[in-house]
C-alpha cells in the first residue's frame, strides 16, 4: 500500500490511498487517480511500484510532467517526498511505514496544518461532482444546452470514489534496504530568500498550453520555516542563518539555539534605551481582486476547451489560417463543447455559447484583444503575460475579462499582428515593432529577450483641445493660460514634461491649437495623432534616422516644429532644428519632474553627440528651450500643470530654472512666484504684450 499526497495550487492537500502496483493520473474518469483541470491531459501519467521503487512515466502529455521541478522525459525513479508536477497538482507519495512514524518536513518545507489551510483557489468553482451535469442534482427535467444536448438525463448522476475497507489495507512487507534506498533523498532547489515571499515576485514561467509550474501549499514558506530560522523547540539548524537585507548582519535564530548570534554593540545600545529593535513593517501590495464564481469557471471552461481543441487540430505556430482550417476548428469547437457536457467537465455557472465564442477568437482571430481594439474608450493595451491582460482607458487601468488560456495562444497572436502589419516575423525575432491598422503600434517582446511573450498596443489618439479647455477643467489658472498662448505667438521654444504620456497630449494639442491658422508645422510622431486642420502638417517618422528629420525639417522650411517624443535622443533634433534657425520648436517629455527630464536631456545629447562635453550640451539644451511646462495627472484622472518655469542660463551646478507660475495648496490652486520673465523683452519685440502685474506675487504668499 502506498499513499499519494495531492496539492493544488491555493488549495489544501488531500490523500489518497491505493492497493494496486500500478496506478494511471489524467483527468478524465477512467483513471485511478483523477485531476479534473484542463492542463490535465485525459491520460497524464503512470505511477509504477515495482521492485521496492516508485516509477513515474509521462504518457506524452500536452503539458509535461515534472520531477522535482526537472521534465522527465523517460521512466523516472522517485523516492518518498519527492515532488511530481501535473498541471496545477503537486504530487507526493508516501510508502506505507509513513504511518507507524510521524512524517518530518522536508528541507523548505512546513509539517502539516489542518487548521491553517490555505484559501481555496479562485480559478476553481466549486461545482457538481465529476460526472454529473447541471440539473442532475436538484430532479429538474433535463434542458436544452445551446449545443443541442440535453443538460441531465439518465447516465449523469453523480460518481464517486470507491471508500477504503475499514481498518484501511493491510500494509506491504518492508523493503530491503540497500546502498541506493538507504541514500538520503535530494534536497529540491530552494528559491532565493530575498524573493521568496516578495509580494511582487512572479510566477514561474508557463510550461505549456494553459500550464503553469506552481509550488505547492506547503512550500510558500514563512520566515519560521526557513533554515536556521526554524520552530520553537526544534532541533538546532545546520544551515547557517539568514542575513537581515537592512542591516547586513545574521538574523537571529529560534530561541532553543545553542549558539545564538551576537548582538551588535549599537542594537545593544538600543535595547538598553528601550528602543525597539523589530524591523519596519513595509506596506504590502494590495491583492488582485478575486474573480467573480461566474468569470472563474468561464476562464477555467476556457483552458479546458482549448485544450481539448488543440489535441485534435495542430495549428501553424504563425497563426496563419486557411478557410478549410477555420471550419475545421469551428466544428471541432462545437464537438468539444458537447462532450464537455457529457463528460461533466463543464464547471458551474459557465455559459458555453460565451465559452465556445472566446475559444474561437483565440484560435482564430486576436483572442480578447480583438474587442479591446474595436472599443473607442480604451487608449493602450497590455499584454504582460498570456493570462495578464488589461486596457488603459481615460479612467485609468482595468483588466480584461478574460485572458489567453496560454503562452502559445498570444505568441500566434503576436505573430498574427505582424502578418497583417504586412511584415511577417523573422526566425530569430525577439523584439517585434509594427505599425497594424487605424495607426496602431504594436511593440511586442519575444523569448529570449524576455522570460515571457507580451506585448503592447497603441492605438492612435486625436490630439486636439484649446488652452481655454485646459483652464476651465482647472489644470491652470487664467494668467498661466494667457502666457502660454503668448509664448506660441513669439514662436518660443516650449519643452512640456509629464510623468504620464497620457498628459503630455492634451497639453501639445493645446499648444498647438494656439498657433496661427495656415503655418507650416514639422511633426515628428509615431502615428499621426495630431488633429490641427488649420495647419499644414508635414508628419515625419519618429523612428526614421535623426539626421533625416532634421533634413526634413530644414528642407521642407517649416514655420515651426514638434517632437511628440524626445526620449532616446529627440533632444539632438530639437538642438540642430533650433540652430538650423527653425522656431516655436515643442518638445515632449516622459520624467518625473523638470529636474529629471533636464539631466536625461543633457545625457542623451552627450550620447548623441560624440566629443560634446557635460557643460555645452547643458548650454546647447539652455540655448534651445525658452520655457519649461510640467504637468501630470491626480489621483482622480484631472490635469494639473505644477509649474512654468524659465530656463535661464546655465552655472556650475546646472542649467538655471526660474520658475514663473507653481501650483499651490490655496483655494485657487495656483500662484505668480514673483519672478518677471527675462523674454518679455523679446515677446514685446515679436508684438506680443503682457501685463506684468500677471506675474506679480500675490500679497501674503
Amino acid at each position: 500500500m502506498f499513499t499519494i499526497v495531492i496539492s493544488e495550487k491555493g488549495g489544501a492537500e488531500r490523500r489518497e490511498a491505493f492497493s494496486k502496483d500500478e496506478i494511471s493520473v489524467g483527468r478524465v474518469q477512467g483513471n485511478d487517480l483523477m485531476l479534473a483541470k484542463g492542463n490535465v491531459s485525459k491520460q497524464h501519467a503512470r505511477l509504477l511500484f515495482r521492485d521496492g521503487r516508485f516509477v513515474v512515466t509521462d504518457l506524452k502529455s500536452t503539458n509535461g510532467t515534472y520531477v522535482n521541478g526537472r521534465k522527465i522525459t523517460q521512466a523516472t525513479v522517485v523516492r518518498d517526498g519527492d515532488k511530481i508536477y501535473i498541471g496545477d497538482f503537486v504530487l507526493r507519495l508516501d510508502s506505507a511505514s509513513a504511518e507507524t512514524a510521524q512524517p518530518q518536513p522536508s528541507f523548505g518545507e512546513t509539517a502539516d496544518a489542518p487548521d491553517g489551510a490555505p484559501p481555496p483557489n479562485p480559478f476553481m468553482t466549486p461545482g457538481p461532482p465529476l460526472g454529473s451535469m447541471p440539473g442532475s442534482l436538484s430532479g429538474a427535467p433535463p434542458q436544452a444546452t445551446p449545443f443541442g444536448t440535453p443538460v441531465g438525463g439518465p447516465g449523469t448522476g453523480p460518481q464517486r470514489l470507491t471508500p477504503l475497507p475499514a481498518g484501511g489495507f493491510p500494509p506491504m512487507p518492508a523493503r530491503a534496504v540497500t546502498a541506493q534506498s538507504a541514500q538520503p533523498p535530494p534536497i529540491p532547489p530552494m528559491p532565493q530568500a530575498s524573493t521568496m515571499n516578495s509580494p511582487g515576485n512572479p510566477p514561474p514561467v508557463g510550461l505549456g498550453r494553459g500550464s503553469t509550474l506552481h509550488l505547492p501549499p506547503t512550500a510558500q514558506r514563512s520566515q519560521s520555516s526557513l533554515p536556521g530560522t526554524g520552530p520553537v523547540g526544534a532541533a538546532p539548524s545546520k544551515f547557517p542563518p539568514l542575513r537581515d537585507p537592512n542591516s547586513g548582519t545574521a538574523a537571529p535564530s529560534n530561541s532553543n539555539s545553542p549558539n545564538p548570534p551576537p548582538v551588535p554593540p549599537a542594537q545593544q545600545g538600543l535595547a538598553q534605551q528601550g528602543i525597539s529593535q523589530q524591523p519596519v513593517q513595509r506596506a504590502s501590495v494590495p491583492p488582485r481582486p478575486k474573480d467573480s464564481p461566474a468569470l472563474a469557471a468561464r476562464k477555467l471552461a476556457l483552458v479546458t476547451l482549448v485544450d481539448r481543441v488543440l489535441e485534435g487540430i495542430e495549428l501553424p505556430a504563425t497563426g496563419e489560417l486557411d478557410d478549410a482550417l477555420r471550419k475545421k476548428i469551428d466544428e471541432s469547437i462545437r464537438e468539444e463543447a458537447k462532450g464537455m457536457h457529457a463528460e461533466g467537465e463543464v464547471p458551474d455557472g459557465a455559459d458555453m455559447d460565451q465559452v465556445a465564442r472566446d475559444t474561437l477568437l483565440e484560435l482564430t482571430a486576436l483572442g480578447p484583444l480583438g474587442p479591446l481594439l474595436e472599443d473607442e474608450d480604451v487608449l493602450e493595451i497590455y499584454a504582460t503575460r498570456f493570462d495578464q491582460v488589461s486596457a488603459r482607458r481615460a479612467h485609468g487601468v482595468s483588466a480584461a475579462d478574460v485572458p489567453f488560456s496560454s503562452e502559445e495562444a498570444l505568441r500566434r497572436t503576436i505573430h498574427r499582428f505582424a502578418r497583417v502589419s504586412g511584415q511577417l516575423a523573422q526566425p530569430g525575432e525577439s523584439i517585434l515593432r509594427r505599425r497594424i491598422a487605424r495607426g496602431a503600434s504594436l511593440q511586442a517582446l519575444l523569448p529570449p529577450v524576455s522570460a515571457h511573450a507580451s506585448l503592447t498596443l497603441r492605438k492612435r489618439r486625436k490630439v486636439e483641445g484649446a488652452v481655454e479647455d485646459l483652464v476651465r477643467a482647472g489644470a491652470m489658472s487664467r494668467a498661466m493660460g494667457t502666457f502660454v498662448e503668448a509664448c506660441v505667438a513669439a514662436r518660443a521654444s516650449v519643452l512640456v514634461v509629464s510623468s504620464s504620456p497620457g498628459a503630455l497630449y492634451p497639453m501639445a494639442g493645446a499648444l498647438a491649437s494656439a498657433v496661427t491658422a495656415g503655418e507650416r508645422m514639422g511633426l515628428v510622431q509615431e502615428v499621426e495623432e495630431l488633429q490641427a486642420p488649420h495647419l499644414h502638417l508635414l508628419s515625419i517618422a519618429a523612428d526614421a534616422p535623426h539626421e533625416s528629420q532634421i533634413a526634413a525639417l530644414v528642407g521642407a522650411r517649416v514655420d515651426r516644429g514638434m517632437l511628440f517624443s524626445m526620449n532616446g535622443g529627440g533632444i539632438s533634433v530639437l538642438t540642430k532644428a533650433a540652430a538650423a534657425g527653425i522656431e516655436g520648436l515643442i518638445g515632449c517629455l516622459v520624467a518625473p519632474a523638470l529636474r529629471h527630464g533636464l539631466s536625461r536631456l543633457a545625457n542623451q545629447l552627450l550620447l548623441s553627440e560624440k566629443g560634446l562635453s557635460s557643460e555645452a550640451a547643458r548650454e546647447c539644451i539652455a540655448e534651445s528651450i525658452d520655457v519649461a511646462i510640467e504637468i501630470h495627472p491626480l489621483p482622480d484622472g484631472r490635469l494639473r500643470v505644477t509649474r512654468i518655469s524659465e530656463l535661464a542660463g546655465v552655472d556650475p551646478k546646472g542649467i538655471v530654472v526660474r520658475d514663473i507660475f507653481n501650483a499651490t495648496d490655496a483655494q485657487d490652486g495656483f500662484a505668480a512666484s514673483g519672478v518677471m520673465p527675462r523674454c518679455l523683452a523679446e515677446f514685446a519685440s515679436r508684438g506680443v504684450r503682457l501685463d506684468p502685474n500677471l506675474f506679480k506675487r500675490a500679497p501674503g504668499r
